[in-house]
């Protein structure tokens, strides 16, 4: 069973293929998605040994372009980490024709329907990126993983109250 609409109007499916060809699961009520990420959400492919990155069309994103007509908007820097996008360090992070962008930009787009934050494969690097993961502690620190997306979330937050933020992270 599966709620639709008011607490009393409940959808009963019995068969498999009857439940998967619902509109339930679709995600098509969200006509905007601002992604904030990395390489993950901003279209980073590896393809015969070479890394393409910053490519939209390849942006798992592009399935609710193609599937539902959803605008998407890619506030994220293939190669960033969570701390850099948040300052707005992104700058050497260009692969045109796809520029990457920083939270100022996520903040000039106004409030949409859902965010999803995917960041710390950057953060958890062992080179010069490394950003330290922190912990409850250190929530308020934005120069730790925790305390970088702790900010990201709280400035969606006041930029959109009514949004849904979906946390993806290997965190």
């Amino acid at each position: 069973r599966v709620y639709r609409n008011g607490w009393t109007e409940w959808k009963e499916y019995k068969a498999k293929d009857e439940f998967h060809e619902s509109n339930f699961f679709n995600l098509s009520s969200f006509n905007t998605i601002v992604s904030v990420g990395d390489s993950l959400s901003c279209g980073y492919q590896r393809i015969n040994g070479a890394i393409i990155s910053n490519n939209y069309e390849l942006s798992p994103f592009q399935y609710f372009v193609k599937k539902y007509g959803t605008k998407v908007y890619w506030g994220g820097a293939s190669g960033a980490t969570s701390v850099e996008l948040l300052n707005n360090d992104v700058s050497n992070y260009n692969s045109s024709p796809y520029v990457p962008k920083g939270f100022n930009y996520i903040k000039t787009l106004g409030a949409k329907a859902l965010y999803i934050v995917s960041l710390g494969t950057n953060d958890s690097s062992d080179g010069t990126q490394h950003v330290p993961i922190g912990s409850k502690d250190t929530i308020n620190d934005p120069t730790t993983f925790y305390g970088a997306l702790n900010k990201i979330v709280s400035e969606i937050n006041k930029i959109a109250p009514s949004a849904y933020i979906l946390l993806v992270s290997g965190f």
